[in-house]
């Protein structure tokens, strides 16, 4: 069959990374791929196979009232015109905002449309964002959501959703933890600081520095430089210079993961973090707030990581220095995590999406 899938690009993003992946995956599976993103205004960052089709859906991006007429034209009649060249039979749309210009760009064309959302249900993401989120998601043929949480959220609202977990964007590994260095690594854009908990995490290290000055904290991610600044200000405030690195951009995130001795996630908000199930398939021992309950269907407290009550910093500050103190609980975690996380493989997913296309068409 063939897939049109739209994304906002190819650079940075867990729905971006996902797209990505499931193109892949889908296109291994002799089905023909088309994905449509903006590469004019993004660099590529996730490597797409031979064989899937990259079409390009940049837009103008220039400020003021006509140019914002324009953009907004640009977005659906794109759109509009790649639907009806390219005549696919089925589309998914990531993203929410993706899904609406696509949705009124099918308009007519009724070619079967799925809705893939990325963010938690309850997270509140401004007037037009939760519009469309509580609202138009109803002309989805079918929605994609992230938990089983997200599910009990919506209650009876929209039928049509399905729960369709992130893939894992590498194979499991089993890493000997005796080669593990004292590191504890927290990953994303930090222009998002604020929703990753970098601040916290370095609010605990303050705490935990001088009780373990062989260890250091790397923060990994892209930023604006506001961001950036921000943050190295709130690290010199404590004296944690010598100790804690503000990474950027890392291109080999598996060979990290790899690396370090513990990965946490500090996070105040996610829908379905990449970046906590990406270091439990490398043997990560993680420790993660449980964001209201999403993370639980993720780790199974204890046994293949740790979960910390949502906002209270000084139980992470205390099970991370547990972690930091347990030789053998690291240990033992890294040994599980990658068995029990591999139930979202890449193939796993890619089933759980066959099926739901299939279905879909065989219903028309």
């Amino acid at each position: 069959m063939k897939i049109l899938i739209f994304a906002n690009q190819l650079y940075l993003g867990g729905a971006e990374r996902v797209a990505s992946l499931i193109s892949n995956g889908l296109n291994s599976r002799n089905h023909k791929v088309v994905i449509a993103a903006d590469i004019t205004n993004y660099p590529i960052t996730y490597h797409l196979d031979n064989g899937v089709k990259l079409i390009d859906l940049s837009h103008v991006n220039k400020s003021g009232f006509f140019n914002k007429l324009k953009r907004i034209f640009e977005r659906i009649s794109k759109r509009r015109t790649i639907i009806k060249k390219e005549d696919p039979d089925v589309i998914i749309a990531f993203t929410h905002q993706v899904f609406f210009w696509t949705l009124i760009a099918n308009i007519f064309l009724r070619i079967p449309l799925i809705a893939s959302d990325h963010t938690a249900i309850d997270r509140d993401m401004g007037t037009f964002s939760n519009l469309i989120r509580g609202f138009f998601y109803k002309y989805a043929d079918v929605l994609t959501i992230l938990t089983e949480k997200d599910k009990q959220l919506l209650g009876k609202k929209f039928p049509n959703k399905i729960v369709v977990p992130n893939p894992l964007t590498y194979e499991v590994s089993k890493v000997n933890y005796k080669i593990r260095e004292k590191i504890v690594l927290c990953a994303g854009r930090i222009s998002y600081w604020q929703v990753k908990g970098f601040d916290r995490i370095i609010e605990i290290w303050r705490k935990l520095s001088s009780k373990y000055p062989e260890w250091k904290l790397y923060i990994a991610g892209p930023g604006d430089n506001n961001s950036i600044e921000f943050l190295e200000s709130l690290i010199n405030k404590y004296h944690l210079s010598s100790c804690v690195t503000l990474l950027g951009q890392v291109d080999d995130m598996k060979s990290l993961y790899q690396k370090v001795g513990i990965f946490a996630l500090p996070s105040r908000v996610e829908g379905f973090p990449m970046v906590l199930i990406e270091a439990m398939s490398q043997g990560c021992p993680c420790i993660s707030f449980e964001m209201n309950g999403a993370v639980r269907e993720i780790i199974d407290n204890g046994i293949d990581g740790i979960l910390v009550d949502d906002g209270d910093v000084c139980a992470f500050s205390r099970k991370l220095d547990n972690l930091m103190e347990d030789y053998s609980k690291r240990e033992r975690i890294s040994k599980v995590a990658p068995i029990h996380i591999s139930r979202f493989s890449i193939d796993n997913i890619l089933n759980i999406w066959e099926k739901i296309i299939v279905k879909l068409l065989n219903k028309l």
